[in-house]
Parts: C-alpha cells; sequence; structure tokens
C-alpha cells in the first residue's frame, strides 16, 4: 500500500475517540489511535512524501517515517510535518 492510501486511512481501531493535535502549528481532530500517515492526511499533507517529527517542550524528539507506523495520540501533542522528497531545480 503506498503513502497516499495509508493517508486516507482515517483511523485503526475505530473507538469513536477523537483528539486534538497539532501540526505545524495547525489543530487536527483526528482518531486517538491512528497512523503516522492518517495524522499526516488529515493534517494537509501527502504522506508519500512528509514525514512527522513529535515535539516535546520546544524540542524535535521523535521522528516517524513509517506512514504505517500505529499512534496512539494524546490531547494537545505537537508534531512538526516536514517534506521529504526530492526538490526539483529550475
Amino acid at each position: 500500500m503506498d503513502g497516499e492510501a495509508v493517508g486516507r486511512k482515517a483511523g485503526i481501531d475505530g473507538d469513536g475517540k477523537t483528539v486534538t493535535v497539532v501540526v505545524n502549528g495547525v489543530p487536527v481532530t483526528i482518531d486517538k489511535k491512528t497512523t503516522v500517515g492518517a495524522l499526516l492526511h488529515e493534517a494537509g499533507y501527502a504522506a508519500g512524501s512528509h514525514y512527522l517529527v513529535r515535539v516535546e517542550h520546544e524540542k524535535e524528539v521523535k521522528e516517524f517515517r513509517d506512514v504505517t507506523e500505529k499512534l496512539t495520540l494524546h490531547e494537545g501533542e505537537e508534531f512538526r510535518a516536514y517534506y521529504n522528497d526530492a526538490t526539483p531545480l529550475s
């Protein structure tokens, strides 16, 4: 399954519990149990060309590059999304 397909899969457990996290300064409400790809997708980033970094106390503490990796999110957690694809030169 490619990154985009994973990104379109909203949650993984379907228990109905949602949280609001922050990605690049923007609040995102999503299932508490989800995947890296789904969080990227809900935040408006292409899962196939971006990755996430968890931020704690204004420091980047963990990278998430596997879009299929399962996450259990907590209310108010902060992430940064970074572009991870080739940049064309003009």
